[in-house]
């Protein structure tokens, strides 16, 4: 005997899903991409401020920056306007809506990169603006729209990040801003391209178009520390987007189903495996899968990657994006603690799985599931199909009966 419990996972359409389970309701995506659209308008007016304000607030922007571009001439055409484009698990597709009982400080994230154009210095190839007053121009323009909206600006504490300004919208809810200069001389490029293409030009979020084109070497991260790191966030976007168009959608529910069972097993989100670690054991299961993981078995695809997972955490567990840098190997900052801990977890998720899969009643293949998943498992046993063996299916075949073949006479000898 053995359980089919793909419907558990994906539904059949008509009854409640595990899937349908960790997916954020529309009500609060709707609120969560409204208040995004609300922080992107907030940040274009301030840099209207800054372009239209007097050349001492602008010259604050360059402080970092050689006399030449702290000139009032200069000062005067200096006119930055901010672009935005999300990225992350909500661009990705796999945002999952995190176990109500560890929310705080599992939160719902939304990344939502701001990009601004800028000049970059000829000499030592960054910026030239001070990333210290880029995260000043912004987080001074959003502190008091998140008093009025009662929100939190994440300016100080242990929840202010270092490369990003992060909004924090209610319990469960935040959006993170990762700032980005781009050399304005390229933007400007793309732009007469697309003019003369008889395009324009997105005031607020990048085309795919115009995203695809910016140069990847010259895309520059700002640190609240004052520097700046060379980042490109579309790098992971492209590899993940790319597996996915190889291997289908059910990939990226593997990949989900993977994030809410780590949600479960560890309150605190940064004691888990992360996310870009799930993901990329899902994809090397995927790859090294001698047959092809069947969209309508989407139990059989999660069980081969968890078979996978624990040699896959022993390591080293390369970068996707940057798989010839040992250094940036995604277990690089493991604990032999840690690590241990990852694997004994991945050993019971597989147990698991697998005992539901072997089950002889649904009710079993169920508590199995719900063990490792969570509640969020829909307690309908109609959604497992128990199976028979191999064996047991043609026993039960209906008998045929063949008449036997008539020989005719033969002489021996």
């Amino acid at each position: 005997m053995a359980t089919n419990f793909h419907r558990v996972l994906r539904g059949s359409g008509t009854k409640p899903d595990f899937l349908g389970a960790i997916t954020l309701s529309e009500t609060e995506e709707n609120a969560l991409r409204d208040a995004r659209n609300v922080i992107r308008e907030c940040i274009r007016t301030a840099f209207r401020t800054v372009a239209d304000d007097s050349l001492m607030a602008k010259r604050l922007l360059l402080n970092d920056a050689p006399p030449l571009y702290r000139t009032d001439e200069f000062l005067r055409g200096f006119r930055p306007t901010p672009r935005f484009r999300g990225q992350g698990s909500y661009s990705y597709r796999t945002l999952n809506d995190p176990v109500p009982q560890h929310t705080p400080p599992q939160h719902v994230d939304l990344d939502d990169g701001t990009f601004l154009p800028t000049s970059f210095l000829s000499q030592s190839g960054r910026p030239a603006i001070a990333a210290k007053a880029y995260f000043k121009v912004i987080e001074d323009a959003l502190r008091p729209l998140c008093i009025q909206r009662g929100w939190t600006l994440c300016d100080k504490g242990p929840d202010c990040k270092p490369s990003c300004v992060r909004v924090l919208l209610d319990r469960k809810t935040h959006i993170d801003l990762p700032l980005y200069a781009i050399p304005d001389d390229d933007f400007e490029k793309l732009e007469k391209a697309l003019h003369s293409q008889g395009l324009t030009m997105d005031a607020a979020e990048f085309g795919d178009q115009v995203y695809r084109s910016l140069p990847e070497d010259r895309i520059m991260l700002a640190r609240r520390d004052g520097s700046w790191v060379q980042s490109d966030p579309r790098k992971l976007h492209d590899w993940f987007i790319g597996a996915v168009s190889k291997h289908n959608p059910h990939l990226r529910h593997v990949c989900r189903y993977l994030k809410a069972w780590r949600d479960q097993q560890w309150v605190d989100p940064e004691a888990g495996i992360s996310s870009i670690t799930l993901m990329a054991m899902a994809v090397t299961a995927f790859e090294e899968n001698r047959r092809f993981l069947d969209a309508s078995r989407e139990d059989e695809a999660l069980i081969a990657v968890a078979d996978r997972m624990p040699a896959l955490l022993k390591g080293p567990i390369r970068n996707p994006v940057l798989p010839k840098d040992p250094e940036a190997n995604l277990d690089a900052d493991w604990t032999d603690a840690a690590r241990v801990g990852f694997i004994t977890a991945a050993q019971k998720l597989r147990e698991a799985l697998h005992e539901a899969q072997s089950a002889t009643r649904a009710d079993v293949a169920l508590a199995q599931l719900t063990k490792c998943l969570g509640k969020r498992v829909p307690a309908d046993e109609s959604l497992v199909d128990v199976l028979a063996s191999e064996e047991e299916t043609i026993l039960a075949r209906p008998r045929t009966y063949i008449p036997a073949t008539v020989v005719g006479r033969t002489n021996s000898g």
